[in-house]
């Protein structure tokens, strides 16, 4: 596998030596498309999750900009690669955009444009589309 989708969402928690709240966690999302996704949780935001979880991972993988994952691709730039989400292009781009012809809001127009695509077509398969997660294939070898 050469290829995997990161994210991470904060997410509510029941932590007995919190008393009388909800603690602050974090679900990491790691997927390769058309496969699984593996879903891992920790305390805090920061690296060690996803460097443990990434170590033996040679490849490129895609992000939502958070500047955690380029210290990641770093700290071992000649076995990780990264690149960038499209859909969070356009909402980081547009904050410095002060002159309507700058090349921020080009490519905000462009990822605006790509999104109303994916709305109009949501729902839609091609039949040569990979298997969706549910199919009944294992887990490929190696899987993080």
């Amino acid at each position: 596998m050469d290829y995997l989708q990161i994210d991470e969402s904060p997410v509510k928690v029941l932590d007995p030596e919190v008393k009388g709240k909800a603690a602050q966690g974090y679900l990491w999302f790691y997927s390769a498309p058309g496969g699984y996704v593996f879903l891992e949780f920790h305390q805090s935001r920061g690296r060690d999750g996803p460097r443990e979880r990434l170590r033996g991972f040679r490849g490129t993988y895609a992000d939502d900009g958070y500047e955690l994952y380029d210290a990641l691709r770093k700290e071992q730039p000649h076995r990780l690669k990264r690149i960038g989400c499209t859909s969070h292009a356009g909402a980081s781009s547009i904050k410095p955009c002060s002159n309507p012809a700058s090349e921020a809001s080009v490519v905000y127009r462009a990822d605006a444009s790509t999104l109303s695509l994916e709305r109009e077509t949501q729902g839609l398969r091609s039949p040569r589309a990979a298997p969706r997660a549910d199919s009944k294939k294992p887990p490929p070898s190696g899987w993080p």
